[in-house]
């Protein structure tokens, strides 16, 4: 049988939820075809299972900016150098979160391993135009149109990107949620949360500012930011300025484990961004029965349907975040909105279903 590998990009030190998606997406691919190997980088803290092989290089973000080329470009050869060894015709690579994995790629195309390439929120469309981005955009495209199959995690991403694909190259790959669905909607809070990278691409600062307007008008409410990112000062910085000491938290990095029981005492889930995949903190808090307002971007389509389950934000601007907070905190049927986003993720992103779903995928290797 076929042997199996996740190639990965080495995990950033300051935000683990690309470990904790890689994790997931192992696990099903476990089930399936019981041993793997994953290559990458920084993976520390994975989650045990005895059916995966880890290769990992540790990929220094520390020093000048030569120190971090030199250590990228060590991780990369390492792992062309262990696909070279370990790949065979035919064997199945997939490459997870890998925009940067450029010559992995080769090699694996080299050894004519059959190329599954997962896209995800369109790199250039999130935050300022920068050199950096527009390289990573062409590496994600060229690996794309090179690739033997297309995934991702909801068909709307493929509209994010200016590409060509033949249909019968996508797979529809997702991954699931974890635990049971138990929301207690008569114990939610009046806070509304975040879950992002406190970066541009996801409208933190914007956000911050929507907030005190809104305060003005529901003196009573909090705000709750998970996540780390470069932003983090200029967000301590804003609450200072608008006085939100007491009212807007930023919890930093929050363990996977430990976040359910924040998120379950949230009533609104606000997502602002400029490019997405299908946000795993999306559906995992929709999971918790806390309705989202969130750009219509990615996959985020293809889950949130407008005062339905969700709300839809015309764009990320301040004045149209606070004005979609208003209206959905206003709206006469929030709690039944609020059910209905739980129970979407319940009939489509369990465990079981995301296996099936990716045996479905895969059906021509399995056979």
């Amino acid at each position: 049988m076929s042997k199996v590998f996740i190639v990965s990009n080495p995990i950033p030190d300051s935000n683990k939820s690309s470990l904790i998606s890689l994790s997931k997406f192992s696990l099903l691919l476990s089930c399936i075809f019981g041993k793997l190997m994953v290559l990458g980088g920084n993976i520390e803290d994975f989650d045990d299972n005895a059916c995966v092989e880890l290769y990992n290089v540790r990929c220094s973000r520390t020093g000048n900016k030569l120190r971090k080329v030199l250590s990228f470009l060590k991780l990369e050869l390492l792992l062309l150098s262990m696909i070279l060894k370990r790949v065979e015709r035919d064997d199945l690579a997939f490459f997870w979160i890998a925009d940067k994995m450029l010559l992995p790629f080769w090699a694996a195309k080299l050894k004519r391993a059959r190329t599954y390439y997962f896209l995800m929120g369109n790199v250039g469309n999130e935050g300022k135009k920068t050199l950096f981005r527009n390289i990573s955009e062409k590496m994600i495209v060229y690996m794309a149109e090179h690739a033997d199959y297309i995934c991702v995690e909801s068909l709307s991403v493929i509209d994010c990107w200016n590409i060509r694909i033949k249909p019968e190259k996508i797979k529809i790959i997702h991954l699931f949620v974890e635990g049971k669905a138990e929301p207690l909607y008569e114990q939610k809070e009046n806070t509304i949360g975040m879950v992002c990278r406190l970066v541009e691409g996801k409208h933190v600062l914007e956000s911050i500012k929507a907030f005190a307007m809104f305060s003005n008008q529901k003196p009573n409410w909090k705000l709750q930011i998970v996540g780390s990112g470069m932003l983090r000062d200029d967000c301590e910085n804003l609450i200072k300025e608008f006085k939100l000491e007491h009212k807007v938290e930023l919890l930093g990095w929050v363990e996977h484990s430990k976040l359910p029981s924040i998120v379950a005492k949230w009533k609104l889930l606000l997502f602002p961004t400029d490019a997405e995949g299908l946000p795993n903190g999306l559906i995992e808090t929709m999971f918790q029965g806390v309705p989202a307002i969130a750009s219509p971007v990615g996959g985020i389509i293809d889950v949130i349907e407008d005062w339905v389950n969700g709300w839809i934000l015309s764009d990320c601007s301040v004045d149209s975040i606070c004005e979609a907070m208003i209206r959905a905190l206003s709206s006469q049927n929030f709690l039944s909105i609020a059910k209905a986003a739980e129970k979407i993720i319940v009939q489509k992103f369990t465990f079981s279903a995301s296996v099936d779903n990716l045996r479905e995928q895969l059906k021509e290797v399995l056979l």
